[in-house]
């Protein structure tokens, strides 16, 4: 597949079913991917973010659903835009100022990852799961 992640240099696209597996005493992950960094909306805007760092690197985005760029992005930014407002909070429970994390955090290195389960019937192999056991 053209935009898989495995052919892309930031493993950034589509990861296939059971192409996965967090797990190595289990058979596959029972899921399906795919995974994104930083973007602006406008597809034509360049400005607003670094460059540079481990998880930069374009996205890519399958052709034959043009509206998923769009959505997705819309989706990344709300979430990124939420974590960037409760730092304040956290600051402030730390009994820091409410301003100590915003440089550390001016640049995303967030990647999102939309996943799929398809559903598990009739008999299966208990070394086939959702996702092998891991952290975060």
């Amino acid at each position: 597949m053209k935009i898989e992640n495995k052919k892309s240099p930031n493993f950034k696209g589509y990861s296939p079913l059971m192409s996965g597996n967090n797990n190595p005493d289990n058979a596959g992950d029972l899921q399906e991917g795919f995974e994104f960094g930083w973007e602006p909306l406008d597809s034509n805007a360049t400005i607003g973010h670094d460059k540079s760092g481990v998880m930069a690197g374009a996205n890519v985005w399958p052709s034959e659903l043009p509206a998923l760029r769009y959505d997705a992005l819309q989706y990344y930014h709300a979430a990124v835009n939420l974590g960037k407002n409760l730092f304040p909070l956290f600051a402030l429970a730390l009994d820091l100022p409410s301003t100590f994390f915003d440089d550390k955090t001016q640049h995303s290195a967030a990647l999102m990852k939309l996943l799929h389960y398809p559903p598990q019937t009739g008999p299966f192999d208990e070394r086939v799961i959702g996702i092998g056991a891991h952290t975060e």
